[in-house]
């Protein structure tokens, strides 16, 4: 599949905490190298395309409201 950096960087992110919820602020301090002090939808947009590009995968993100994001197994 091919995926943006900014994608790749966001999935390997939340693979490398695989099982733990990853915190929006963290995402964009290690993956856009910014505070996330704004409330932007530029993460929520990278989350939703990389969601259609895995959906035949055995891979789920999941949204933790308000919190983050999180690898899920769909099994």
């Amino acid at each position: 599949m091919k995926l943006t950096n900014k994608e790749f960087d966001i999935l390997l992110l939340l693979f490398k905490n695989d099982g733990k919820v990853v915190k929006k602020e963290v995402i964009f301090e290690e993956v856009w190298q910014i505070k996330s002090d704004v409330e932007t939808r530029t993460l929520d947009m990278h989350i939703k395309s990389l969601r259609q590009k895995i959906e035949s995968s055995n891979i789920h993100i999941k949204t933790v409201r308000g919190v983050g994001y999180q690898i899920e197994d769909k099994d």
